[in-house]
């Protein structure tokens, strides 16, 4: 059962968590870790009302469960030449610690090396039997291997909607829990970027004292952040408690969808949260893998409403392979 908000002695009412002025719900929210503050409400909460569920999970390491199939960030003893090379097996990456990384195998996909202005990179391109409704050869995505786990490197892929939309349904299919079935796919495209990229879970301090966990994904250079809301055709971009832009899905402004995390929409309570540069709160028409906007520094991506938090541990991120999985940008 979901440790909701009659559970907290200092819940707050629907008037003071929205901010509402005169009453009207269309001013409501920034339901950005669904907290509707800054977006057409005066009011700011004074005392915290979030109430994090109980969890037995593990805490986020950085560190990839190796398997004998998929060994991904397996040390070796004798590093070789750091970047690339091509096995029997596939493709790996040995990193300047002497790691191996394994470029993940996707179905309908495959791996292509290639050097590109004396650089090479691997990217994913469609086979003609693919699930994702992809043309054959078209592509699909990359792996980045200057991507970090709490300080460890692992790599990661940055994938076309598509191909991220098959790997939500596949690992949410296999999810018997209801409330359960939610996961997070990493909201920037990353496709463009060399410097280090940082994934921690971490939990944020917003005004008035409340606490939320948080993905929270540091850059180091400026990022395309895409929306990453499956069922969503619009976004509400507004300011946050958090002092910062942010983006949520506005079916999280109706009640009692703000009161809690209702049945069968668990995926649209995903909320991104970075250094947007908008001046003034709207709406956008967007769908999923669409650009929001550029951000760099840190993006916090947050799941839940405030009377109704869920843990947030790794295995909430999304993965293949042990990997983590970033969405990338749709083509205008």
């Amino acid at each position: 059962m979901r440790n909701s908000a009659e559970t907290n002695p200092r819940r707050m009412s629907r008037r003071a968590f929205f901010g509402l002025a005169g009453g009207t719900a269309a001013a409501a929210v920034l339901t950005i870790a669904g907290i509707g503050c800054g977006d057409g409400g005066a009011d700011t909460p004074s005392s915290p009302a979030g109430t994090e569920r109980p969890t037995d999970s593990p805490p986020f390491t950085g560190s990839p469960t190796p398997s004998p199939d998929n060994p991904t960030a397996t040390p070796t003893e004798t590093p070789s030449k750091v970047g690339y090379q091509e096995l029997d097996k596939g493709l790996i990456y040995t990193t300047e610690k002497g790691e191996i990384l394994n470029v993940p195998q996707i179905q309908g996909l495959r791996a292509e090396l290639r050097t590109e202005n004396a650089q090479q990179k691997v990217v994913y391109l469609a086979n003609p039997d693919n699930p994702y409704g992809m043309t054959p050869e078209q592509y699909a995505g990359e792996f980045k291997p200057n991507v970090q786990v709490e300080q460890k490197q692992t790599g990661g892929v940055v994938l076309k909607a598509p191909v991220v939309l098959k790997l939500i349904n596949d690992t949410l299919a296999a999810i018997p829990e209801q409330q359960d079935k939610w996961i997070i796919p990493l909201p920037v495209d990353i496709n463009s970027a060399t410097s280090p990229i940082q994934i921690s879970l971490t939990k944020k301090e917003a005004q008035g004292g409340y606490v939320f966990p948080s993905v929270a994904i540091t850059l180091q250079e400026p990022t395309m952040l895409v929306n990453a809301v499956p069922q969503s055709t619009s976004l509400r971009i507004a300011t946050s408690i958090f002092d910062r832009w942010g983006y949520y899905d506005p079916f999280l402004a109706i009640e009692p969808n703000f009161n809690q995390i209702t049945p069968g929409n668990e995926m649209r309570y995903i909320q991104a949260i970075g250094n947007l540069d908008y001046n003034a709160n709207t709406t956008i028409q967007s769908t999923f893998g669409d650009s929001v906007g550029q951000v760099n520094g840190e993006v916090d991506v947050i799941f839940g409403v405030v009377n109704d938090l869920p843990p947030i541990d790794s295995t909430k991120i999304l993965q293949t392979q042990d990997v983590p999985v970033f969405i990338g940008a749709n083509t205008p």
